[in-house]
């Protein structure tokens, strides 16, 4: 009786143990593995460190080996998402089931082909036991059958790895369509450090999948693993493939912010770990490794890490992470800052009226306004900002928001730059009075529907005034901010078709002026329309000339500057003025700019070339206040 007591037990509880998954879902496993794996990462990143203080490891081979480990560290947290996000529910009825079910089959199996009845025998007397008159011996004798091999052609002995994967390899040639078995056996080649057969079995994997946006990722991952964490165009071209599907991707963004520090874009790459950081959530398992990396660039670029870092989300476990569900009553969560209108706000913008639109849009923008009044270092915010008073019309405020940008972001100063001489936006100078006049009513840059309705029913000498008010109204807007060439340009075609000739030349006339930079292009368009006494065309640059590596190193600069920016405004990849106008803002003791307008003529050369090792040369001296 206590033997079946016993048996009972045993088989209950293995019936239990087999139950437990079912009854916890698959998720939680598939986490808790990840969970493993990424503080495995972690506590290796810290070894790199000590290893790389101790001088076991150069700068070089650290920087390689870590990121080889933030890399696997951003996989094992996308692995994690995917699994809470798949993970299966928790299947009661089924476990009940199976705890029940397995201890009754036990026992009956036990009891068909088992000898309870037998009492105990030493080692010798047992085996000779067995062999003579054990139930299964004697099926065994009674069906004439021979010992079999325990393990048979392809079960369960032991095989390598190596072995493993080229059964995986010949599966595959037979059946070639398998998209799933390529990726396995592509992770199995990196296991064996095979990276160019890894990158082949990507391949047929990316085709198969119609180059699924997750698969293309990994394809570049891999080719950087073969490149030994470089970063190379072909890589970067992949990134950037994924990133149109996915604008988000953090692995793709990663990477391409990597790859733009290992051209020499220092500041431009800084600025996109930043943006990967301010959009994870705290818990993020990647978050950790990205505010390091953020802190040893900014060190690198002599700018306050601690700045930096405070304005991104800190790191939480995702243990501490708190429960949506069940805010604290004693500590109120923060509202949280929206990046867009929510898909509610879209709904009730449509059924506005558009005086009502008009005031929400403003709210909006008064939002982030006042966001950023309380963080100045969203570089991105403020560029956004800058786009939102620029589409209301409201130049003066753009203009003050340019300003404030870049005094609160020094570093970033080129980028907000540029933004607003895109956008038409007027510099603020240095004599500036700190708190701007109250802005004009912005005049609309078109007709709207109501005009073009009205427009209709006039008759022709009442349409010729309308549209001749609405040019005057421009021609008044373009006397205010005159550095907005579109605007210039639209002017001109007006006073064209108006059949006014002299006021199209005195508007090119004007443009020119107040755009020296854009002159070519107001007379092209001054030609094309006929336009006889409007400007020549400045005197520019020589055709570009090749740029090698003597003179790189040479570091002669032209004597004017201004035709090589005038050339740089028509065509920003050009080498010659790229490297013309960078000399021009060293020798102006404008450093960051010059370092942002190199990074962007190293990234055109190839990297086993002399020209990018001589410019690479130039900016690591610039870089230590060479």
């Amino acid at each position: 009786m206590i033997f079946w007591m016993l048996v009972a037990l045993l088989a209950g509880g293995l019936g239990v143990a087999l139950a437990r998954p079912l009854l916890r879902g698959s998720g939680e496993a598939g986490s808790v593995r990840a969970a493993y794996d990424m503080q495995v990462y972690r506590d290796q990143l810290d070894e790199i460190e000590r290893d790389r203080a101790r001088g076991v490891l150069s700068d070089d081979q650290a920087a390689a080996a870590r990121l080889e480990v933030e890399r696997r560290l951003l996989a094992a947290g996308e692995d994690a998402k995917r699994d809470l996000a798949k993970g299966g529910a928790s299947a009661p009825l089924l476990a009940a089931g199976v705890a029940a079910l397995v201890p009754v089959a036990a026992i009956a199996v036990y009891a068909t082909l088992g000898w309870p009845g037998v009492p105990g025998y030493p080692l010798a007397q047992r085996a000779d036991r067995d062999q003579a008159g054990s139930p299964m011996a004697q099926a065994a004798q009674g069906a004439g059958a021979n010992a079999a091999d325990p393990h048979p052609a392809g079960g369960g002995g032991t095989e390598s790895m190596a072995q493993l994967t080229e059964r995986l390899a010949k599966r595959l040639e037979a059946n070639p369509g398998d998209a799933e078995g390529w990726s396995l056996l592509a992770r199995s080649y990196q296991q064996l450090n095979r990276h160019r057969e890894a990158i082949a079995a990507l391949e047929r994997a990316v085709a198969l999948t119609q180059r699924a946006p997750q698969m293309v990722a990994t394809l570049g991952e891999a080719r950087i693993m073969a490149a030994d964490g470089s970063v190379i165009p072909q890589a970067r071209a992949e990134f950037e493939e994924v990133l149109k599907a996915e604008p988000k991707d953090p692995r793709a963004r990663f990477y391409i912010a990597i790859a733009e520090t290992q051209a020499g874009n220092m500041m431009r790459g800084l600025d996109q770990l930043v943006g990967i950081a301010r959009d994870a959530t705290p818990d993020a398992p990647y978050l950790p490794m990205l505010r390091e990396r953020i802190g040893a660039l900014a060190n690198d670029l002599k700018q306050d890490p601690a700045k930096l870092l405070a304005a991104l989300p800190k790191p939480v476990e995702p243990g501490q992470a708190p429960a949506p569900s069940a805010p604290s009553a004693q500590a109120p969560a923060q509202p949280r800052q929206e990046r867009g209108p929510s898909a509610a706000d879209v709904q009730a913008a449509q059924q506005m009226s558009p005086q009502d639109r008009a005031q929400m849009i403003k709210g909006m923008i008064d939002g982030l306004a006042a966001r950023l009044d309380s963080d100045p270092s969203d570089v991105e915010g403020w560029l956004r900002l800058i786009r939102a008073y620029k589409v209301q019309g409201d130049d003066a405020k753009a203009s003050e928001a340019v300003a404030k940008a870049s005094a609160a972001n020094p570093e970033a100063r080129p980028r907000i730059v540029q933004t607003a001489q895109q956008l038409g936006v007027a510099l603020p100078t240095a004599q500036a009075a700190p708190a701007p006049v109250a802005p004009p009513p912005a005049a609309p840059r078109g007709p709207t529907a109501a005009d073009v309705a009205n427009a209709q029913q006039m008759n022709p000498q009442d349409r010729q005034q309308m549209i001749r008010g609405m040019v005057d109204g421009l021609a008044q807007r373009m006397e205010q901010n005159p550095t907005d060439v579109e605007g210039w340009l639209r002017l001109i075609r007006a006073y064209k078709v108006l059949g006014d000739d002299g006021k199209a030349i005195e508007a090119a006339g004007k443009a020119s002026a107040a755009n020296p930079g854009a002159m070519p292009q107001i007379v092209a368009l001054s030609n094309q329309l006929g336009l006889a006494g409007a400007p020549a065309a400045a005197p520019v640059a020589a055709a570009p000339r090749p740029l090698d590596a003597q003179a790189i190193r040479a570091g002669a600069p032209a004597g004017n500057a201004a035709p090589f920016r005038q050339r740089l405004a028509s065509n920003p990849n050009d080498r010659e003025a790229l490297w013309q106008v960078g000399l021009a803002e060293v020798a102006a003791g404008n450093k960051f700019e010059a370092v942002e307008l190199w990074g962007r003529l190293l990234g055109q050369f190839d990297p086993a070339s002399a020209e990018f090792t001589a410019l690479r040369e130039r900016l690591d001296a610039l870089k230590r206040g060479g």
